[in-house]
C-alpha cells in the first residue's frame, strides 16, 4: 500500500474528535449526596490497565456527573447499544435535564452490586466505577477509577463466540463532524 499525501484538518474546539476517531456512547449514571440519581451521556471513557482493571473518565467542570462523583466517589458506565441511540441522544438535550431526566427518558433504574450510583436496567452492560484518584486538565477533571464489577445480560454471556457477544452487545459509536452521527460495530474480524 502506497503512502497517500496527508492534508491537515483544523483543530476546532468544538470538536473533540476528528472524523477519524470514534468513540463509544455511554450513559454515566450517578447519585447525589441526597439520593437522587442522575444520568448523563458520555463517550469520553478508556481503558487504562487491565491488571487491576482502570478506566479514565474525562468530565468538563460544569457538569452534574462530576459535581456528583467528587461526593460519592463512584458512577456507572452503562453500555448503550444501537438499538438505543435515541436515548443516548435524548439523555444530553436539554428539554430531558432537571430532576425528573429519568421520568422523561422513561428508563428503569435499579440497584448496582458493588457502588452506590444506580445502573439503568435496558442497557446490555454496566461497568460499576470506585472512583481511585482524580487529575485536573484545562477546563475538565480525568476521574481514574477501578472497575469493581461488570454486568452483562445474560443471553451475551451465552453466546457461542467473541463475534457473536458483540453482535448481541451491539454497542453504539458516536462520531461528530459537520453533524452528529451514530454507527454500530460491524463483526470483528481475526487478524
Amino acid at each position: 500500500m502506497e503512502p497517500s499525501k496527508k492534508i491537515e484538518w483544523p483543530l476546532k474546539p468544538e470538536r473533540w474528535q476528528p472524523p477519524p476517531l470514534i468513540g463509544q456512547a455511554l450513559l454515566i449514571t450517578t447519585v447525589s449526596p441526597g439520593g437522587s440519581p442522575h444520568v448523563e451521556p458520555t463517550r469520553r471513557l478508556t481503558t487504562l490497565t487491565d491488571d487491576p482493571p482502570l478506566v479514565g473518565l474525562a468530565l468538563r467542570e460544569s457538569t452534574t456527573a462530576q459535581r456528583h462523583m467528587r461526593k460519592s466517589k463512584d458512577f456507572v458506565v452503562n453500555v448503550v447499544s444501537a438499538e438505543q441511540a435515541a436515548l443516548w441522544w435524548a439523555a444530553g438535550n436539554e428539554e430531558h435535564g432537571g430532576l425528573d431526566r429519568v421520568t422523561r427518558l422513561g428508563i428503569t433504574l435499579e440497584r448496582s452490586k458493588r457502588v452506590s450510583a444506580p445502573r439503568i436496567a435496558e442497557c446490555p452492560a454496566h461497568l460499576e466505577c470506585v472512583i481511585e484518584d482524580r487529575k485536573p486538565l484545562p477546563g475538565a477533571t480525568l476521574f481514574i477509577a477501578r472497575v469493581a464489577a461488570c454486568l452483562v445480560d445474560g443471553a451475551l454471556d451465552r453466546a457461542p463466540s467473541l463475534r457473536e457477544r458483540l453482535k448481541r452487545l451491539d454497542p453504539l459509536f458516536w462520531l461528530r463532524y459537520e453533524e452528529d452521527y451514530g454507527c454500530a460495530l460491524k463483526a470483528p474480524k481475526r487478524a
